[in-house]
C-alpha cells in the first residue's frame, strides 16, 4: 500500500520532460467577478521562473511577479499581494479588500490614493506604514522579503533596516533577491555604510535558520529528478524537522508541480515525519484546485470532512475564485455548500456573486441557481432586493432579461418577493424591450404570490410600453391599473401615456382616454397633462374637445389654460368658437372682463378687425353697450375704455394717476402707469382681484418722495396700502377714511406731518395700522383709539402729545413720543392688552386710580403665592423623578388583558411596552416634547417601534377623548403621513405606538442636527442624534426637493382630504421623518385638537416651536390651515439653509427679521448665501429661486394672503408659481414683524419652548 503511489509516479517521465502547464492562482475577491470584468480580455497567466537552485527565489516589488496567497493572515499579506498585482484596477482592489477584510477598505479615499501611487517612493512608503500599522505578527517570511525588496529598491533605508530587525526577531532570513535590489540602490545612492552592513549581514549567514531556507532546500531535493527511494533518503538525511509551517511552505513552493506536491504530502505523513493538520490540508487543497486535478481535490475534501477539518477563508476564497474564472460553476457551488456547512461561513456577498455567474453562463442552469438559493436560505440568511437587482443587472448585460420570471419563481420558492423598486425595474425593462408576454407573466406572477404590483411598477410598465411604441398595450395596462384601485397614483402614468399618444399624432385617442378615466374612473390628471393635451388638440383643429377640458380642469382646482385658446381663436377661430371659449371661462354669471379684453386685443393684433367687430356684436350687453372701438389708423385698431357702468374703470385709472402725479419717483418704479391704459391691473405695485378690482397698493422701500394724493380715497376697494420706508411728506389724507374695505395700512418710516385724521376711525375693516417713525403731532383721536377690531397699532416715534389712551387692540406701541411717554414711563406705552375687548373705557379718574392700586396689591399677593407654589411644586417634582427613576419594573393593571384592536389598530398591554423599551429606559429615548417622551422599542417578534408615552396619561375624563383621537388619527392614511401602529390605554398611562423610522428625521439629517448640544429635546420618532450624525450622509438637493413635495402632500391630505380635517400646529424639520426611500413622512399630527369640517379655526393654548409659529397664532391663539402653511414655509427655508429657523436667524444677525432679510437678499439676487454649505454648490439655481419664492409666499404676514396647501403643492410641482408670485408683489410681506420688545410672548405663553413643545 505504501508503495502504490510511489510506483505510479516512478513510471512518469523525468522532471525535465514533464510539460506542466503553469497556472496563476491569484486570490481574487468574489465581488471582483462582475459581468463587465468577465468580458475584458485577460493577459496571459504569468509563469514563475526559478533562478539558480543554489539560492531561493527572488521576491521583489516588481509588478511583473505574482505572489500566491500563502500567508496565514488574510489581512496584511493579502494587501501585499494586491499591491504587487499589476492586473487589478483600483476598483477591483476595493471590492476584494471588502470581501476579505472590511477594516482594510474602510477608507476608500485612502486605498485609492495608496494604489494610485504604486511604484513611487512616497506611495511605497505610505503602503509600508499602513502594513506596519496593522502589526507584524502575522507577516510571513515571503511577505517580509517582498516588503524588504520594495523598500530597498526605493532607497528607504531607515524602513529597510527596521524591517530587517523585525525579521531577525521572527527568525526569518533575508532572501538574496531582496538583498540584490537593496545593494544596487544603496550603491547608486553612495550609501557605503549601508552597503557594508548588508554585506556583513550575509557574511553572518542570516538565512540559514529560517523556515524559508529549509523549504528551499527540501524543494531542491524534490525537483532534482523523478520521485524515488533516492529522493526519500536524501530528505530523511537532511535532518530537517518537518513542522506544519515547513510542510505548508514546501507545498506552496511546489505549486507549479502538483503531482510532486501530492506525493510529498502523502510521503511526509506515511513516513511518520509529520501528521497533517488543517493548515497543511488547506495548503495542498489550494494547489490541487485545478481543472486537471478535480478528482484528487474532491477526494481531499472528503478526507477533510472525515477528519473534521474546515476550509480556511483564504483557501475558500482562492479556490472559489479559480473555479468561477474557469467556468467550473458546479464545482464552485459544491465548494460553497461545503463551506456553508462549516463554522467559518462564506461572505453574504458570495450568494449573489454565484447567482450572477450562473445567469451569465453559457446556459442558464436553473437547478444550480435554485441550489445556491436553498443553501443560502437553509443557513438562516435572507435575500435582499439588492441581491435581486444585481442578478437582474447581470441578466441585462447578457441580453437575457426575458428570463427574469424564471429567476423570480426560483426566489419565490425560498420566500423572497421583489420590493417596490425592483418591481419597477423589472416591469420597465420587460415592456421597454417589447417583451409583452413576459411582462404579462410577471404581473400574473406577482398577483399569484399575493403581492400586487405597486403603483410604481404599473407606472414603469406603462412607461416602458410607451417607449417601445406599444401604445395599445400601455393603454390596456393603464386601464388594468385603474381597476386595481390605485387611481390615486395614476397621474404620472397618465401623463406618460398622453404624451406618447400626442407624439404619435394620435391626439383624438388621447382625448378619448383622458375623458374616460376622468369621468368614469375618477382619475385626477396633472395640470401639465391638461395643458399638453389642450395645446395638441388646438394644433390639430379639435377646438370643441379642447374647450371641453376646461370644466374638469376647474373641477380639479387647476387655473384655466387661457393662452393657447386666445391665440387660436384670434388666428383661425370662428366667432362661435370664440363665444364657446368665453362661455367656458365664465366666472359666476359673466365671463371675465379681463379675458374679453385679451381676446379683443389678440384679434386686433392678428389684423382680424371684422372678426373682432362681429364678436363684439354678439357679446353680452354689459360688454357691447359700454365699449367703444375706433380706428387708430387705416390698419390698426385698439380698444379704449372698455369699462364697467358708471365708468368705474376710468375712475381707478384717474385715481392712480393722481397718486403718481403727487409722488416723486427717482427710480421709475411707476413708469408703466399709463393714463391712456384701459386696465391698471397690469401695472407694477398694483394688485387686483379676479373681478379686476384694485385691492392692493404697495410701493415699500422705493425711495418715493412728495405727498400722498387725496385721490387715494377713490380706490374704494382697497384692502392693503403699503407705503412704508419711503420719504413721503405732507399730511395723511383724510380721504383714506373712505376706504371701507381697508384691512392693512402701513405708512411707517416716512415724513408725514400734522395730526392723525379722525376719519381713520371709519375704517371698520382695518386690522393692522402702522404709522410709526413719522412726524405726526397732536393727540391721538379718541375715536381712533377706541377701534376695537384693530389687532396691531404702532404709533411709536412721532411727536404725539396728550394722555395715553387705553387701546383695546391686542398689540400697541406708542413709545418714542416724549410729550406722551416721557422717559421712565415707557412700560405703559407698549405691550399686549389682555383685558376683554368689551371692557368699558369711560371710567372716571378716581375709579381708575382705585383699580390701579388694588391691582398692584393683587399682583403682589399673587406673585408671592405663585413663588411659594412653584417652589413646593419643584421640590415635589424633583423627589418624584428621583424615586421614579430608581423603580424596578412595575405593573400597571390593564382593564382588558386580551389582545384587542381599535379598528385596524393593535392594542398593546402596558407590560409588553415596558419590556420592549427596557422599562422606558433613558437609553431608549429618541426624543422629548410637550406631549411626552418617545422611546425606541423592540417587540417580542423583533419589530422595531417608536413608543410615545403621553404626559398626563392618567388625567380624569381623558379616556374617551383619547380613544376618539386615536380613532381619528388611524383614519388619516396617506403615503406621506406616519401610520399609527397601535396604542395602549390604562387608568394611569396612555401610549401611542408608531413604526420605527431608521432613516431619522429631516432635522437629524441637516447640518445643525450634528451639533448635538444645540439640538436637544426634539420630538421625533428617529434614531438618536449621535447615531444619525455618524451614520447618515448629507441630504442632496434632489432629495431635499422630494422631501418638500412629500411633506406638502401629507399636509394637503390633513387639510383638505381628511375627515375631519386636522391642523398640525407644529410643522418643522424635526417632525418630518424619512422612510427607507428618503420619502417624507409627516409625524406628530393629530395630537392637537381635531377640527370638524364646519370649523374654520380653533382657539387653544399656543404650542409649537419658536421660529415656526405664525404671527396670528402667537398673538391670538387661533390656529388654522394657514398656520401650518406658515410653518411649512419655514421648513422650506430649513431645507435650503440646512439650519433651524432660530439658528438661521442668529446666523443672519437679523434676530426677529429673518424673513425680511430673506426677501431682501432675494430682491438683490444673492440667494447663494442662503444655501447649505454642505451642498457644495451642487444645486439648481433656478430651482433654488423657485423654492425661496414658495417659502416667502407661505410666510406672508396675513393668513389670507398665504396660499392653501393644494396651491403650494401645485407650485412645488412647477405649476402656477409665476402667477401667484406676480400677484403677491403688490402685497409686500412687511406688514409688521413683532419685535421682541413689542411682544414679550414668552411672558404670555409659558409652555412655548425654544425647540418643541409638541
Amino acid at each position: 500500500m505504501r508503495n502504490q503511489w510511489r510506483l505510479l509516479f516512478l513510471r512518469s517521465k523525468s522532471i525535465s520532460d514533464l510539460q506542466f502547464k503553469v497556472q496563476s492562482s491569484p486570490t481574487l475577491p468574489l465581488s471582483h467577478h462582475s459581468t463587465l470584468n468577465s468580458r475584458i480580455p485577460q493577459p496571459p497567466a504569468p509563469q514563475f521562473h526559478f533562478q539558480n537552485p543554489s539560492f531561493p527565489r527572488l521576491f521583489t516589488s516588481s509588478s511583473e511577479q505574482q505572489i500566491k496567497a500563502s500567508d496565514q493572515s488574510v489581512i496584511t499579506p493579502a494587501l501585499i499581494e494586491l499591491y504587487s498585482d499589476p492586473i487589478k484596477s483600483n476598483e477591483d482592489v476595493m471590492l476584494e479588500l471588502k470581501s476579505k477584510n472590511g477594516d482594510l477598505a474602510s477608507s476608500s479615499d485612502y486605498v485609492n490614493e495608496l494604489f494610485s501611487n504604486r511604484g513611487s517612493g512616497a506611495g511605497d512608503m505610505m503602503f509600508f506604514d499602513s502594513v506596519m500599522s496593522k502589526g507584524s505578527d502575522d507577516l510571513s517570511s515571503n511577505s517580509c522579503n517582498r516588503l524588504l525588496g520594495m523598500l530597498g529598491a526605493n532607497g528607504l533605508v531607515k524602513q529597510f533596516w527596521d524591517l530587517v530587525e523585525i525579521m531577525k526577531k521572527k527568525g526569518y532570513g533575508v532572501k538574496k533577491g531582496a538583498s540584490v535590489r537593496a545593494m544596487a540602490k544603496f550603491e547608486e545612492l553612495g550609501l557605503e555604510a549601508d552597503v557594508q552592513r548588508l554585506k556583513d549581514l550575509f557574511a553572518l549567514g542570516s538565512v540559514d535558520g529560517s523556515v524559508e531556507k529549509a523549504s528551499s532546500r527540501v524543494c531542491k531535493v524534490v525537483r532534482q529528478g523523478p520521485w524515488g527511494d533516492e529522493v526519500e533518503t536524501k530528505l530523511q538525511e537532511m535532518g530537517v524537522v518537518f513542522s506544519g509551517d515547513l510542510v505548508k511552505s514546501v507545498l506552496e513552493n511546489l505549486g507549479t508541480e502538483p503531482n510532486k506536491a501530492v506525493i510529498f504530502f502523502r510521503w511526509v505523513e506515511e513516513s511518520g515525519l509529520y501528521k497533517h493538520d488543517e493548515k497543511t490540508y488547506n495548503a495542498i487543497a489550494r494547489e490541487l484546485a485545478r481543472e486537471d486535478y478535480m478528482d484528487k481535490f474532491w477526494k481531499l475534501i472528503d478526507e477533510m470532512k472525515t477528519a473534521g477539518y474546515e476550509l480556511e477563508k483564504a483557501t475558500y476564497v482562492r479556490v472559489l475564485s479559480q473555479f468561477v474564472r474557469k467556468k467550473m460553476l458546479k464545482d464552485a457551488v459544491d465548494l460553497y455548500e461545503f463551506a456553508m456547512g462549516g463554522n467559518v461561513k462564506p461572505s453574504v456577498q458570495d450568494c449573489p456573486f454565484l447567482l450572477r455567474k450562473i445567469v451569465t453562463g453559457n446556459e442558464l442552469d436553473m437547478d444550480l441557481f435554485s441550489k445556491v438559493l436553498k443553501i443560502y436560505k437553509e443557513s438562516g440568511n435572507t435575500l435582499t432586493n439588492s441581491a435581486l437587482d444585481a442578478v437582474l443587472k447581470s441578466l441585462t448585460s447578457v441580453g437575457r432579461f426575458g428570463e427574469c420570471n424564471k429567476i423570480l419563481r426560483a426566489m419565490e420558492e425560498v420566500g423572497f418577493l421583489p420590493g417596490e423598486k425592483s418591481q419597477g425595474k423589472i416591469a420597465f425593462q420587460l415592456s421597454k424591450d417589447g417583451k409583452t408576454e413576459e411582462a404579462s407573466e410577471f404581473l400574473d406572477l406577482m398577483e399569484a404570490s399575493g403581492t400586487a404590483p405597486s403603483y410604481k411598477a404599473w407606472g414603469s410598465l406603462i412607461e416602458g410600453y410607451c417607449l417601445s411604441g406599444h401604445l395599445d398595450k400601455a393603454r390596456d395596462c393603464f386601464q388594468e391599473m385603474i381597476k386595481k384601485e390605485v387611481a390615486l397614483y395614476a397621474g404620472y402614468p397618465l401623463e406618460i401615456l398622453i404624451s406618447a399618444y400626442c407624439s404619435k399624432e394620435r391626439v383624438a385617442e388621447a382625448y378619448k382616454l383622458l375623458s374616460e378615466v376622468v369621468v368614469g374612473k375618477g382619475v385626477e390628471p396633472w395640470h401639465t397633462t391638461y395643458k399638453l393635451l389642450i395645446s395638441k388638440l388646438l394644433d390639430n383643429g379639435l377646438f370643441k374637445e379642447a374647450t371641453n377640458l376646461l370644466a374638469p380642469m376647474k373641477n380639479h382646482g387647476y387655473p384655466p389654460f387661457v393662452d393657447p385658446f386666445v391665440k387660436n381663436v384670434a388666428k383661425t377661430g370662428t366667432t362661435d368658437e370664440t363665444l364657446a371659449f368665453l362661455k367656458a371661462m365664465t366666472v359666476k354669471k359673466s365671463p371675465s372682463t379681463a379675458v374679453y379684453m385679451r381676446v379683443f386685443k389678440a384679434h386686433f393684433k392678428a389684423g382680424r378687425h371684422s372678426q373682432a367687430q362681429d364678436l363684439l356684436s354678439k357679446c353680452p350687453r354689459y360688454i357691447r353697450n359700454h365699449a367703444t372701438v375706433f380706428p387708430v389708423s387705416s390698419y390698426r385698431v385698439r380698444v379704449v375704455d372698455l369699462t364697467y357702468s358708471g365708468k368705474n374703470h376710468l375712475k381707478k385709472v384717474q385715481a392712480l394717476m393722481g397718486i403718481k402725479a403727487s409722488l416723486l419717483d427717482p427710480h421709475g418704479v411707476l413708469e408703466n402707469w399709463d393714463g391712456d391704459a384701459v386696465d391698471p391691473c397690469s401695472w407694477t405695485m398694483v394688485t387686483c382681484s379676479t373681478e379686476s378690482l384694485v385691492i392692493g397698493l404697495g410701493t415699500p422701500s422705493q425711495n418715493l418722495s412728495g405727498t400722498l394724493s387725496p385721490s387715494i380715497g377713490n380706490l374704494t376697494n382697497l384692502q392693503i396700502v403699503l407705503l412704508q420706508n419711503n420719504n413721503i411728506t405732507g399730511p395723511i389724507p383724510t380721504e383714506i377714511g373712505k376706504l371701507k374695505n381697508l384691512q392693512t395700512l402701513d405708512l411707517s418710516n416716512n415724513h408725514f406731518i400734522n395730526e392723525i385724521p379722525s376719519s381713520l376711525s371709519h375704517l371698520n375693516a382695518l386690522q393692522y395700522m402702522k404709522l410709526n417713525n413719522n412726524s405726526l403731532c397732536g393727540s391721538i383721536p379718541e375715536s381712533v383709539a377706541n377701534m376695537t377690531q384693530l389687532a396691531l397699532v404702532d404709533l411709536s416715534f412721532n411727536n404725539l402729545s396728550g394722555p395715553v389712551p387705553r387701546f383695546p387692540s391686542k398689540t400697541f406701541n406708542i413709545v418714542g413720543n416724549p410729550l406722551m411717554c416721557p422717559t421712565g414711563s415707557e412700560q405703559q406705552c407698549y405691550g399686549m392688552t389682555l383685558m376683554p375687548i368689551s371692557m368699558p373705557l369711560n371710567t372716571t379718574k378716581e375709579n381708575t386710580s382705585s383699580r390701579r392700586k388694588s391691582h398692584k396689591v393683587a399682583v403682589a399677593i399673587g406673585t408671592s403665592l405663585g413663588c411659594v407654589f412653584f417652589l413646593v411644586f419643584g421640590i415635589v417634582l424633583i423627589w418624584f423623578r428621583r424615586t421614579h427613576n430608581r423603580e424596578p419594573f412595575f405593573d400597571v393593571k390593564d382593564k382588558h388583558h386580551d389582545e384587542v384592536s381599535l379598528g385596524n389598530l393593535r392594542k398593546f398591554q402596558f407590560r409588553e411596552l415596558q419590556i420592549a423599551t427596557h422599562n422606558f429606559s433613558n437609553k431608549n429615548i429618541l426624543g422629548k416634547g410637550g406631549f411626552g417622551h418617545v422611546y425606541k422599542g423592540t417587540l417580542h417578534d423583533g419589530t422595531s417601534v417608536a413608543v410615545k408615552r403621553l404626559k398626563d396619561g392618567g388625567a380624569a375624563g381623558g379616556v374617551r377623548q383619547f380613544q376618539t383621537e386615536v380613532e381619528m388619527i388611524s383614519l388619516a392614511v396617506h403615503r406621506n403621513l406616519l401610520r399609527l401602529y397601535g396604542f395602549c390605554m390604562t387608568p394611569t398611562e396612555k401610549l401611542l405606538v408608531y413604526p420605527y423610522m431608521s432613516n431619522g428625521s429631516v432635522a437629524s439629517r441637516l447640518k445643525v442636527s450634528r451639533n448635538l448640544e444645540k439640538y436637544d429635546h426634539e420630538s421625533t420618532l428617529t434614531l438618536s442624534r449621535f447615531e444619525i450624525s455618524t451614520a447618515k450622509p448629507v441630504l442632496d438637493w434632489g432629495t431635499r426637493k422630494k422631501i418638500a413635495l412629500g411633506a406638502g402632500r401629507g399636509l394637503l391630505y390633513l387639510h383638505e382630504q381628511c375627515d375631519p380635517k386636522i391642523i398640525h400646529r407644529d410643522v418643522k424639520a424635526a417632525n418630518i421623518l424619512l422612510d427607507d426611500c428618503c420619502e417624507a413622512v409627516v409625524g406628530d399630527f393629530g395630537l392637537a385638537k381635531l377640527l370638524d369640517h364646519q370649523d374654520s379655526h380653533v382657539t387653544t393654548a399656543v404650542r409649537g416651536t419658536v421660529g415656526h409659529i405664525a404671527p396670528e397664532y402667537l398673538s391670538t391663539g387661533q390656529s388654522s390651515e394657514k398656520t401650518d402653511v406658515f410653518g411649512f414655509g419655514i421648513l422650506l427655508l430649513e431645507l435650503i439653509t440646512g439650519q433651524r429657523a432660530l439658528e438661521f436667524g442668529k446666523a443672519a444677525n437679523q434676530k426677529g427679521a429673518m424673513l425680511d432679510w430673506v426677501r431682501k437678499i432675494h430682491q438683490e439676487k444673492k440667494l447663494d448665501i442662503l444655501v447649505d454649505k454642505d451642498l457644495t454648490n451642487n444645486y439648481d439655481r433656478m430651482e433654488l429661486e423657485e423654492l425661496v419664492k414658495v417659502a416667502l409666499l407661505c410666510t406672508q404676514y396675513l393668513p389670507g394672503h398665504r396660499p392653501k396647501m393644494s396651491e403650494v403643492v401645485r407650485m412645488l410641482e412647477g405649476d402656477g408659481l409665476a402667477e401667484r408670485w406676480e400677484a403677491s408683489q403688490g402685497i409686500s410681506e412687511s406688514v409688521g414683524k413683532f419685535r421682541t420688545s413689542e411682544l414679550s410672548s414668552s411672558e404670555r405663553y409659558s409652555d412655548l419652548t425654544d425647540d418643541s413643545s409638541k
